[in-house]
């Protein structure tokens, strides 16, 4: 999608439904691609992915314990 469609299909609409393009390169590949999704579907990315490492840093799944 063109910056010029992109700016049309968004026109008017509210700020969660309107699409938002970033380019980033994933861990497999060093080729950037372009990712698009509305703000609301990038807001639930993104808590998805800080719940995942919340997940991740919790004390519970330490495979060393500390013991006070």
């Amino acid at each position: 999608m063109s910056e010029e469609e992109l700016l049309a299909w968004n026109k008017g609409k509210p700020v969660l439904e309107q699409v938002y393009c970033r380019k980033e390169a994933r861990t497999s590949s060093r080729i950037r691609k372009t990712y698009c999704d509305t703000v609301e579907g990038w807001i639930t990315y993104n808590q998805r992915s800080l719940m995942a490492l919340e997940t991740i840093n919790s004390p519970t799944n330490s495979r060393f314990r500390q013991y006070d």
